[in-house]
């Protein structure tokens, strides 16, 4: 299965204006380039349309239009698309009706982060980050696994009352899952399974945002859930969602200890622990990682907030941090 085999190519020509968005088809000099794939509904064109009646400020990012898909995506449909996209150097954004994400590879990714109302019931990665999730929806047992083990799930109300830690939860996203059930009834009506509880559009777009400046990000797949009747509405919440992803992406920093030296190290000695804890702070942007130390030496990093920091220089270690440095 390749992209022509399975792509239906749309329109060029979407009513751009100079100064918005455009889609481009040919090679563009770019740090990053995005391809979108949505379904052949009727929106689909729409979806385009508003996302092309916005301000251009990407100088550093080139937009594709790669077409549509006719029939539903196997896995592996969706995982031959990711590597096609990947190797032509394009970060694709699916939108549309997906395979079950929870029974096929992209759930073996150590930095896959999920946006949903909901979690799966059971065989779900530590690895997986959960976003946004509402706890009357989750299996208590599934609850109390992810707040005992799992340092990268914010439920709704985790988001909203420590918004200093999303980002660096989501900072190393390489796969992003996007389930629009997350977001309230009343700002995206038509979709299948929203609650009068969840994400705000403008939280939406704000994690988006967070998304799009991941230095790792390799795919991007909104599911619009089966049974949804879309609208202006969600199609231009979509759109918006896209806009402020690419935003995030234009504005990227490849500032990851892996990839960077410019950093301070500071480090913090907390009464639970006999050997000191290493945190590093990157000079340029400001942005914090712990640091963990394995028996061979090697070097693993959590993406945190200052916030979490300072809490640590005063002896309160967050849980999300001891749930880091107890991971195997």
């Amino acid at each position: 299965m390749t992209l022509k085999d399975l792509i239906v190519p749309m329109r060029d020509d979407y009513g751009t204006e100079p100064g918005h968005v455009n889609f481009s088809r040919s090679s563009v000099q770019a740090d990053k380039k995005l391809g979108l794939i949505t379904d052949s509904g009727a929106n689909s064109i729409l979806l385009r349309s508003h996302i092309c009646s916005f301000k251009d400020h990407f100088s550093r990012l080139a937009l594709s239009d790669l077409g549509c898909y006719e029939n539903r995506l196997t896995p592996n449909d969706a995982n031959d698309l990711v590597i096609e996209a990947r190797q032509s150097g394009i970060i694709p954004v699916m939108v549309g009706v997906f395979p079950d994400f929870y029974q096929n590879g992209y759930t073996q990714s150590d930095n896959m982060v999920c946006i949903s109302s909901s979690v799966p019931d059971a065989n779900f990665g530590h690895g997986i980050g959960f976003i946004g999730y509402q706890r009357h929806l989750v299996p208590h047992q599934v609850v109390q696994e992810i707040e005992s083990f799992n340092y990268g799930c914010m439920s709704l109300g985790k988001l909203r009352s420590h918004p200093s830690i999303v980002e660096p939860v989501m900072r190393n996203t390489e796969v992003l899952y996007v389930n629009m059930n997350a977001v309230r009834k009343a700002d995206a009506p038509g979709i299948s399974g929203c609650l009068p509880s969840g994400l705000n559009s403008e939280e939406f777009c704000q994690l988006m945002k967070y998304a799009g400046a991941s230095s790792q990000l390799k795919a991007v797949f909104i599911d619009l859930n089966e049974g949804s009747t879309l609208s202006e509405s969600e199609t231009t919440l979509i759109a918006e969602g896209i806009w402020y992803m690419m935003e995030g992406l234009n504005m990227f920093y490849n500032d990851h200890p892996s990839l960077s030296g410019d950093f301070s190290s500071f480090i913090v000695h907390h009464p639970q622990y006999d050997d000191d804890i290493e945190f590093i702070r990157n000079e340029k942007t400001s942005r914090w990682w712990m640091v963990k130390t394995g028996d061979d030496t090697n070097r693993t990093y959590l993406a945190c907030a200052n916030e979490e920091y300072q809490q640590s220089v005063n002896g309160e270690m967050p849980d999300r941090l001891l749930k880091f440095l107890a991971h195997e």
